[in-house]
């Protein structure tokens, strides 16, 4: 899925914001 992708980039900038994204688009 994109949203993988995108949730991964995020990580590298910021673990937070992908902590956040996992709750909102649990793989």
């Amino acid at each position: 899925n994109d949203a993988e992708v995108v949730i991964a980039d995020v990580h590298t900038d910021n673990g937070v914001v992908h902590a956040i994204n996992k709750v909102l688009l649990p793989a």
